[in-house]
């Protein structure tokens, strides 16, 4: 069963996600340290 936290936790996700996208479209992947979310998903 999908409860509201669940949906809440599944839409805060998505937003970091989305966020993390804008970093990396933002050009500033010089400034990213190797082990940091952003660097790990432009590998992806």
């Amino acid at each position: 069963m999908v409860t509201i936290d669940h949906a809440d936790a599944l839409n805060r996700l998505a937003q970091t996600l989305m966020v993390h996208g804008d970093v990396l479209a933002s050009g500033h992947k010089d400034d990213l340290a190797d082990a940091t979310i952003p660097a790990l998903g432009l590998v992806i």
